[in-house]
């Protein structure tokens, strides 16, 4: 768990998760701005965004820089585990995700 986008990055680039849940809105980097750091610290892993103000413009922006998903609030967990299950790089034996 991270406190926001920069805590994010360098965690992420020092374990190396195979999945980042990320919100858009954080203090200090927002969603996008994350994005393309955070794909090259850790270019393996899937990136998964929340947001409470969903739109099919920030969607489509996220996917077209390679986020794995964007899900809206509230998040069904049940929905979240499934899209993890799947992640590129999951092995559920290997309890990184």
């Amino acid at each position: 768990m991270a406190v926001d986008g920069n805590d994010a990055l360098d965690r992420a680039g020092r374990f190396q998760p195979c999945a980042v849940i990320a919100d858009m809105v954080m203090p200090g980097m927002d969603g996008m701005t994350l994005l393309k750091p955070l794909t090259e610290a850790v270019p393996d892993a899937a990136i998964i965004f929340l947001t409470g103000h969903g739109t099919v413009e920030s969607a489509v922006a996220v996917m077209k820089d390679v986020a794995y998903d964007y899900l809206t609030k509230p998040v069904e967990p049940k929905r979240l585990r499934v899209l993890l299950e799947k992640a590129p790089g999951h092995d559920a034996g290997a309890g990184r995700a």
